[in-house]
């Protein structure tokens, strides 16, 4: 009697883990399906203030446009820097020449003399 008694144990116990294990696996999905649910709710929300057209126009200006133009004001910048330095160097050139040109001038003409 033992023997049957210990098999019916085990056949109960059985049925009872995989109850618990489908309820448990049913529980965890239903909450998973809320969560997704909650979630999307708030991402709809979210996503429907950012697609308005003045926000998708202000998003364009400040990360394409105003970088655009401080770039291009860097460049000018730049442009300005070495635009002096150029002539500079253009400049101290010239002189270099001319006092080459005056110091040879002046050797010839005393060899002449």
């Amino acid at each position: 009697m033992s023997v049957h008694q210990g098999s019916v144990d085990s056949y109960l116990q059985n049925i009872v883990l995989k109850t618990i294990d489908t309820t448990s696996s049913m529980t965890a999905f239903e909450e998973a399906k809320l969560k997704v649910k909650t979630i999307n709710h708030f991402l709809d929300r979210v996503e429907e203030k950012r697609n308005k057209p003045e926000v998708l126009i202000k998003d364009l200006v400040s990360s394409f446009l105003i970088p655009d133009v401080q770039r291009k004001k860097v460049q000018r910048q730049l442009q300005f820097e070495e635009r002096k330095f150029l002539e500079t160097a253009r400049k101290t050139i010239l002189m270099s020449v001319q006092n080459a040109g005056a110091k040879l001038d002046n050797e010839n003409m005393l060899q002449y003399a």
